[in-house]
């Protein structure tokens, strides 16, 4: 299977957001730390490995899989603050959180930042869905801060079909 040559994506660039009532309203809740963990996962099957690429379309995932949470979690604790800044409190990863905190900013009426701590599963890039486990911990949480402008099928649709990879040369790329 020949990999994919993807140029890489801009940081916060929105790669899907076929979503309806744009920018969503929020009601953001200051002066509180909001947290959320999220499971990692076991892909015990992959239908079609030739599948498994981004779907420029950005309608769905071709491959397929099947796949069951393990008792590995990803752990991001968000506080929003006044100011237009996104503070991060680790050094880790700060380009995918960077990334989708962005997103979650184009897609609402919210005008000020966030404070940022992430702790991944301490097992990356092994097949446990790390990325995608630390992403949906974030928007979650993010979204919980803001008063829940989007429903739970909606974070998900922002979740993976904007889902990027750090690459090993700092840059973010669409999987």
């Amino acid at each position: 299977m020949e990999k994919p040559k993807l140029p890489p994506v801009e940081m916060g660039s929105l790669l899907w957001g076929d979503l309806s009532n744009l920018p969503r309203e929020t009601n953001p809740i200051f002066d509180k730390e909001f947290y959320y963990q999220s499971p990692s996962r076991v892909n015990s099957c992959i239908l079609d490995f030739t599948e498994m690429r981004p779907n420029l379309g950005g309608r769905h995932c071709n491959s397929g899989s099947i796949g069951f949470g393990v008792g590995l979690y990803s752990k991001v604790k968000v506080k929003l603050i006044k100011e237009p800044k996104i503070v991060f409190k680790n050094k880790e990863n700060n380009a995918l959180l960077n990334h989708f905190a962005i997103i979650i900013k184009k897609l609402t009426d919210y005008r000020g930042g966030f404070e940022i701590e992430a702790e991944p599963n301490p097992y990356s890039h092994t097949g446990l869905g790390s990325t995608a486990s630390l992403t949906c911990a974030l928007v979650n949480v993010i979204n919980i801060a803001l008063g829940n402008p989007f429903d739970e099928r909606e974070v998900v649709k922002i979740e993976a079909f904007n889902y990027v990879e750090e690459g090993k040369d700092g840059n973010l790329y669409p999987g």
